[in-house]
Formats: C-alpha cells, structure tokens, sequence
C-alpha cells in the first residue's frame, strides 16, 4: 500500500484571513484577549550612577513600576488586532504622574505583590506601589493577590502589617473582587522569578497544608478585627491559594 498522497506546497497556500468578515475576524482576536494573567508588579529605580553624568536627576532615576509579565500578544500582530486589544489593555500603574508601564486588563487579569529578598522589602513594595501609583489603574483591579511576605517579618505574621495592608487595599482599590492570600512556603509552591516570567504558573487551591492553615488562621483574624473597625467596607471575596506549575500538576494528577 502506497503511502504517498498528492503534494502540498505550502508557498503557495493562500492566507484569505483578511477577506472573512470584520465580525468574525474581531471575535477570532477577542478569544485571545480575556485570558486570566498573573501580572507581579514591584518596583525599579536605577541609582544615579547608573542613569549617566547628568548633573540633574533624570527620569530613569525616578522609581517606576514595572512587571516581568510580557504585553499581550495581540499588540504584537496588527493594527486590527492591536486596536481590539487596547480597548481592554492599558498601560497601567505609572507613578509621580508619569505614564505606566505595564499592560493591563482589570477585567481578568490579577495583580501580584510577591516576595522580595530582604528585610521588609516585600512589604516595602507594595506600599510604594498602593501609595504612588495612579489612583485610577488602583482603583480598576478587580482581582490582587499579595504573597504572604508582606505582612511578615521573618517567620511571624505580624498583625499591624496585615491591617496595614488591608487599609490601603480598602481606600487604593474600591473595586476590588477578589484578594487572594499566597502562602510562600507551601508544598508545590513557586513563585514569579522577577528575572522573567513563567506563563505557566497559576493561583490553585492546594487545601489543608499545614502552611495554608496557619494562614487561614491569621488572615481571618485580621479581616475579623478590620471588618469590625470598618464596617462599611465592602469585604471583597478572599482566598488561600497557592501558586504552582500547571503542568507539573498536570503530570501528577
């Protein structure tokens, strides 16, 4: 039995995507476009000796949010599907009124505070970011998470931390969703490596660990006491999840 088939040349396979109709080709690129994104932001200043000789400060000094998290790709195809995805992709969280930085979409995408090496540097990040950042790209995220580095000092939840953190999500995010609560150290967990980005990790329940537990524990303590302090506040939907490999999952299920 022969194998063999008639030849196709690929070069001269004909690309019609721009004769379908313009309703079907924007539903074609919006497929692409509502993917929930993990988008770690922290923040990046270069010291003066890194922004040259200048003998005034120039912008590259001026501390800047900034994310590993690539742009969507859509920006990177067309000007058709370039324009579809900027009506929901926008450069966000620029500080001392300058322009952001970092792409994105409050409609699905979910904002990360992560952990930083050194002393209270977690908690120093998000701080700088909910204070300096623009009020409006604050005030659009639906969806945060905040690694527990943040209210922690060394092995221990600090209390006033958590509080802390809870009074700039209540006054920086009014439409704040979700908020979910990462815990750094339990099994499977990973993190965003700040030198890339890894487009596989997601925010999962891993259930009772005696990590999440913990930290079940602390952070109902602190919405408890915050919740009774501001009773106004509309408490957005909180979570425990871990962040892991999906396809290391994948691969033990």
């Amino acid at each position: 039995m022969s194998l063999r088939g008639p030849l196709v040349h690929l070069h001269h396979v004909e690309h019609h995507f721009s004769e379908l109709p313009t309703e079907l080709r924007l539903a074609i690129w919006n497929l692409n476009l509502h993917r929930p994104r993990i988008v770690p932001l922290h923040i990046d200043a270069q010291s003066p000796s890194e922004t040259g000789s200048e003998p005034f400060p120039s912008l590259l000094a001026i501390p800047q949010c900034v994310s590993p998290c690539p742009a969507p790709a859509n920006l990177h195809v067309c000007h058709e599907a370039r324009r579809e995805a900027l009506k929901f992709h926008r450069l966000s969280f620029g500080m001392y009124r300058q322009p952001g930085r970092i792409f994105f979409n409050p409609d699905s995408d979910i904002l990360y505070f992560g952990s930083h090496e050194g002393f209270g540097a977690s908690e120093a990040h998000f701080r700088t970011a909910m204070s300096l950042c623009s009020p409006e790209d604050l005030g659009s995220v639906r969806q945060l998470a905040i690694n527990e580095a943040v209210f922690k000092v060394g092995c221990k939840y600090v209390h006033s931390l958590a509080a802390d953190v809870l009074a700039l999500v209540r006054s920086r995010m009014p439409a704040l969703e979700e908020l979910v609560f990462v815990p750094a150290g339990a099994v499977e967990a990973e993190d965003v490596a700040y030198s890339g980005y890894d487009a596989d990790l997601v925010l999962i329940d891993i259930g009772g660990t005696k990590e999440t537990i913990e930290m079940s524990r602390q952070v109902k303590m602190a919405l408890r006491d915050f919740c009774e302090r501001y009773p106004d506040w509309k408490k957005p939907k909180c979570r425990i999840m871990a962040m892991v490999r999906s396809s290391k999952r994948k691969k033990n299920s």
